[in-house]
């Protein structure tokens, strides 16, 4: 099994909210039954979270394109990098892809964009909608 959890905490609350996280999945994390995969929008949230659990999977969350984002990536060593599709073109998917990254994009409701994005080289969409995203590619 797998998870995605997002890391949503109110600013100048980052370190306490990580902490507290840490504290309530150390099962989850010492078992290593569950892959866990920590994102945010927050680059502050991810820098603490990378000092405090240094052997994590983290992913880098953009609603839009940070002129720093790909040097971002590098320097807290993201495993992906999660974008909203409306801003994600052929190009940035392969510039993702070159960079060692896994690629999601969210929030895909829409069949045919997912199939677009997939074959663009996306690894997985997040949608509201699981179950026609997975109907198209039976199609």
């Amino acid at each position: 099994m797998a998870a995605n959890v997002e890391l949503k905490p109110l600013p100048g609350q980052e370190e306490t909210f990580v902490l507290r996280v840490l504290k309530e999945m150390a099962p989850c994390l010492a078992e290593n039954k569950v892959t866990l995969l920590f994102s945010s929008f927050s680059i502050e949230t991810l820098r603490i979270l990378r000092e405090h659990a240094p052997h994590c999977l983290m992913g880098l969350l953009l609603e839009t394109w940070l002129p720093d984002w790909q040097a971002v990536c590098q320097s807290l060593q993201c495993t992906s990098v999660h974008v909203n599709h409306e801003i994600m073109t052929r190009e940035a998917a392969r510039e993702i892809k070159a960079m060692g990254k896994m690629l999601l994009c969210y929030t895909v409701n829409q069949p045919l964009r997912a199939l677009e994005l997939y074959s663009w080289g996306v690894d997985a969409v997040f949608s509201d909608v699981p179950d026609q995203i997975m109907k198209a590619f039976s199609s």
